[in-house]
């Protein structure tokens, strides 16, 4: 069974080391990362082999590279590039991974070498922190890898629109009209936009998104039901009772009730 980058990325990786190094002085170099992964950011031209398979290199380009492989390299001279090892904790056998070795994405190489360039000064004082930013970068490879030769952010322009506006007025009152005239589009179009995007009706969406966080405010505050109300669009306390019985199964006092054990 192949798996996807985005099945190992559940957890958060444990880097090991990042930094820029120099290769070349020797024209050819093998070696073999025990129990390691590799992220490699290239700025040359040259040509290497993973465990037989060979790959060219050139500026722009990323190389991911799962545990326990032979690499060998043919530089042209001394030649420069950015670099991370880490392992995937409770992740899946790395022998199961879809190997995807060679990314080339020029707009994504700029943001992930200015990202691994953040991670490389951080690691030192604040590896923690490093790593989360390691972690992202690690996922924006993923969306990669699930639409090749696209970056992270060419889904729907207008989807990631009314997506964003979701988000920021989820405590309003919000049609999928008003919605639609906002984004300048018919209802029509914005409907077909969501169904192939995400799977949803727009109003499908916004009601998930509302039932969400008012689930999480029954169960981790202690905010009157009326103010959750307010906050995910519902002022009328009736209305809201109602909303929660749909979306949930129960009231909101029934939520509240078995998330505080009484």
């Amino acid at each position: 069974m192949s798996l996807s980058l985005e099945e190992f990325l559940q957890e958060k990786p444990k880097l090991i080391q990042a930094g820029v190094s120099i290769h070349g002085h020797s024209r050819e170099e093998s070696y073999q990362l025990r129990q390691l992964w590799c992220l490699h950011l290239y700025q040359y031209n040259a040509r290497f082999w993973v465990d037989g398979e060979q790959f060219h290199i050139a500026p722009g380009r990323i190389s991911l590279v799962r545990p326990n492989q032979k690499l060998h390299y043919s530089f042209p001279g001394p030649s420069r590039h950015v670099y991370a090892h880490f392992r995937l904790l409770d992740a899946p056998d790395s022998e199961t991974f879809q190997q995807q070795v060679m990314y080339d994405e020029p707009r994504l190489y700029s943001q992930i070498l200015e990202d691994m360039y953040e991670v490389i000064r951080r690691f030192p004082v604040q590896p923690l922190r490093a790593e989360i930013r390691f972690w992202d970068i690690l996922w924006q490879l993923a969306e990669a890898q699930q639409q090749p030769g696209q970056t992270p952010q060419q889904r729907h322009p207008l989807f990631i629109r009314g997506r964003d506006l979701i988000e920021l007025r989820l405590s309003e009152s919000l049609s999928v009209k008003e919605l639609a005239a906002e984004l300048q589009i018919s209802h029509n179009q914005l409907t077909r936009i969501f169904q192939t995007e995400c799977g949803a009706s727009v109003a499908a969406y916004i009601q998930s998104r509302r039932a969400q966080r008012a689930e999480h405010l029954l169960k981790d505050s202690d905010l009157p039901v009326k103010s959750i109300g307010i906050q995910v669009g519902y002022p009328d306390p009736h209305h809201f009772n109602k909303f929660i019985h749909r979306a949930l199964g129960c009231s909101p006092s029934s939520i509240r009730e078995a998330s505080s054990g009484t």
